[in-house]
C-alpha cells in the first residue's frame, strides 16, 4: 500500500513499483484530483425511511470515479451519481432516530470531505383528516389538514407542500398537526390528500 505524494496541479501520473531502482511492476496511471467542495443540498430534510434523492452541490466533481455519499453515523455509505461538475446525486440511507447528519462525498471511497453540509432527518409527514371534505372544483376553498410531524424548518424551506392527487400546492403551516392549503381548478370527484415536507416523498 503506498500514499501518494501532494501534487502542485491535478491530473494523470505514472504509477510503478520500484525496489532499489528496479521496477517490479510496469507503469500504470493514478489520477491525483483537486480537493472537492460541497456547498448546497436539495432537499436539505427527509424522512427517516431514507430514499429522499439528494443533489449535492459543490465544485471539483469528475465523471469517472467511484463516487460515494456519506451520511455521517460512521456506516452510511451510499452510491453517489455523477451529473456534472458542480452536481452529484445519491438517495438518502434510513436512520433509527431524527436530527442532522453530515453529508460527505468522496471520488475513491476512501478519502471524504468534511465541510459540515448536514441533511436533516424528519419524521415523515402524516395525514388524519381534512376539513371541510369537498369543495368546489374551481378551487379557492381553504382545506384544514390534520396529522402530524408536519415541519416547521420544511416550512421556512417552502417545502411543505399538499398533494390533491397529482395537483401540488403550497402549505400554510399552523403547528405540528395542522396545515391549510387551498386547492386549485380539479376535476370533479375525490380526491386523496398527502402532505410533504421536502417536496419528494409524500404522507401515504
Amino acid at each position: 500500500r503506498c500514499a501518494p505524494p501532494a501534487k502542485a496541479a491535478a491530473g494523470w501520473a505514472a504509477t510503478a513499483l520500484l525496489s532499489l531502482s528496479m521496477t517490479y511492476e510496469s507503469s500504470t496511471n493514478f489520477y491525483d484530483h483537486d480537493s472537492l467542495y460541497v456547498s448546497e443540498l436539495t432537499p436539505w430534510v427527509g424522512p427517516l425511511e431514507g430514499g429522499t434523492r439528494v443533489q449535492v452541490l459543490g465544485s471539483n466533481f469528475k465523471d469517472g470515479g467511484y463516487w460515494k455519499c456519506r451520511f455521517k453515523d460512521g456506516t452510511k455509505v451510499v452510491n453517489a451519481r455523477f451529473v456534472d461538475s458542480n452536481q452529484l446525486e445519491c438517495s438518502s440511507p434510513a436512520m433509527t432516530t431524527t436530527g442532522s447528519k453530515d453529508v460527505e462525498v468522496s471520488m475513491n471511497a476512501q478519502q471524504f470531505t468534511d465541510l459540515d453540509v448536514a441533511f436533516e432527518y424528519q419524521a415523515k409527514a402524516r395525514v388524519s383528516s381534512v376539513t371541510p371534505a369537498q369543495g368546489m372544483r374551481e378551487g379557492a376553498t381553504l382545506v384544514t389538514v390534520n396529522g402530524g410531524s408536519f415541519s416547521a424548518r420544511s416550512a421556512a424551506l417552502s417545502y411543505l407542500h399538499c398533494r390533491f392527487n397529482t395537483t401540488v400546492v403550497r402549505a400554510e403551516r399552523y403547528d405540528a398537526a395542522k396545515v391549510v392549503c387551498k386547492p386549485t381548478s380539479m376535476s370533479a370527484g375525490y380526491a386523496t390528500v398527502e402532505v410533504s415536507n421536502n417536496m419528494r416523498e409524500y404522507s401515504a
